[in-house]
């Protein structure tokens, strides 16, 4: 189908490559693409007719950088998921920085690469970490960080689908955290200390605190899904490793913070689990 597209029209560019994840793929068309805007939509996602045309609209009126849409949960059928909730945006018009901000104290969906239209010239220096599974995660502090203004829609155009076998629901289920690794941690501080260089060398040192913050959410929440105490015992040992690094390092007032944010995190660790 795709090929048939390519020949119908030379705009088209179909690639052939194994599957390397969201963010190889992702990275294969930023390689090739010639335009002006950049778009991207999950493999397993849907959006409506009139998504772009809008995010343009008020990317080219507000003279912005980014333009970003509200999204919703759905299932395969297209029919919405009312009983997961998504923190509603209004019309507005922000600057890159705030919109960082925003991310790092408590706009966790901000982060989000498909409910956006970007400026190609965003992504000249960025690209996304193969094989994190939170590319997004790793590249959203330089994606607002290289824009001047970035252009909100309340209106929902982004259609956030919810199967069995996609990476997100999978990482969430019971029984699929029987296949859960390590490797969700590794990533995590991967992305930590990548902030934390960003911030650094943009003299942002107000922001490590944030950075943290975020590190011990994403740790934290993952962590507390785990049910089952023989994965947590697995998991434990490299999260430990991972707190004393952050503890120890250059991260001048937030050493004490970290302290005490480490102690309220083990705490929590001994809540009771959840019946199954």
């Amino acid at each position: 189908m795709c090929d048939e597209f390519a020949r119908n029209d030379s705009r088209v560019k179909v690639i052939h490559q194994k599957n390397g994840g969201a963010g190889v793929s992702r990275n294969t068309g930023l390689d090739v693409a010639r335009g002006e805007l950049i778009g991207t939509v999950d493999s397993d996602d849907f959006i409506l007719p009139e998504m772009y045309s809008k995010l343009y609209a008020i990317m080219r009126d507000n003279d912005a950088d980014i333009s970003m849409c509200g999204y919703v949960y759905a299932d395969e059928a297209g029919n919405v998921l009312d009983n997961i909730k998504v923190k509603p945006r209004i019309d507005e018009t922000i600057t890159g920085e705030e919109g960082m901000r925003r991310y790092f104290t408590g706009y966790g969906d901000y982060c989000l690469t498909w409910e956006k239209l970007h400026k190609a010239e965003i992504f000249r220096d960025i690209r996304f970490p193969a094989g994190n599974r939170h590319d997004d995660l790793a590249t959203i502090h330089r994606r607002f960080g290289a824009s001047k203004l970035v252009a909100i829609t309340g209106e929902t155009f982004y259609m956030y689908c919810q199967r069995d076998e996609s990476v997100m629901d999978n990482i969430r289920k019971y029984e699929k955290l029987k296949k859960f690794n390590l490797k969700y941690f590794q990533d995590i501080e991967y992305i930590y200390w990548e902030w934390v260089a960003y911030f650094e060398s943009r003299k942002m040192r107000e922001m490590y605190e944030f950075a943290f913050l975020r590190t011990y959410y994403l740790m934290g929440g993952t962590l507390h899904d785990v049910n089952c105490l023989q994965y947590r015992k697995e998991i434990l040992p490299y999260f430990f490793l991972t707190m004393k690094k952050l503890i120890f390092s250059k991260s001048f007032k937030n050493k004490l913070r970290a302290v005490k944010l480490a102690l309220k995190f083990v705490r929590s660790l001994f809540r009771p689990f959840q019946k199954q």
